[in-house]
């Protein structure tokens, strides 16, 4: 069976930096996990996860593009995920923004319905996977 890609954009960090630590948490804690239960037809990738040989940029552009859905976590205002997420915009397919507790997005992006989420209580983690599976089922266009 073929799985649909749901692609994750977002900050990702030089290895081992507190960035990283951050964007895998996200991603183990709360993104993959809800698409393992909830969405198991989904293959949830982010551009580390590429492993074949060629252009970063090339391949995160065609990732997006070929993506079923995009998951852009928008925290630290990473200028790349905000290029990146503008690609999506542009082909009007779904995409589930997500931004840090206390983090805004800035005005443009604002007026789009996000995922608020915090990494540090367990709470915190349930009620942001919940989010996550509801917008799943209908994301923003």
């Amino acid at each position: 069976m073929i799985k649909k890609l749901a692609f994750v954009i977002g900050p990702i960090g030089p290895h081992k930096s507190e960035l990283r630590a951050d964007a895998d948490r996200l991603l183990k804690l709360i993104v993959k996990p809800t698409f393992r239960t909830s969405f198991k037809d989904y293959k949830v990738v982010r551009a580390d996860e590429i492993s074949q040989p060629g252009m970063v940029d090339s391949q995160v552009i065609s990732s997006i593009i070929d993506a079923d859905l995009v998951i852009a976590d928008l925290s630290t205002k990473n200028a790349n995920a905000f290029y990146e997420l503008g690609i999506q915009h542009l082909l009007q397919k779904p995409v589930i923004h997500m931004f840090r507790r206390n983090e805004l997005p800035p005005a443009d992006i604002a007026a789009y319905r996000g995922i608020e989420f915090d990494l540090t209580e367990k709470e915190d983690i349930r009620e942001a996977k919940s989010a996550l599976r509801t917008q799943s089922l209908a994301p923003v266009r």
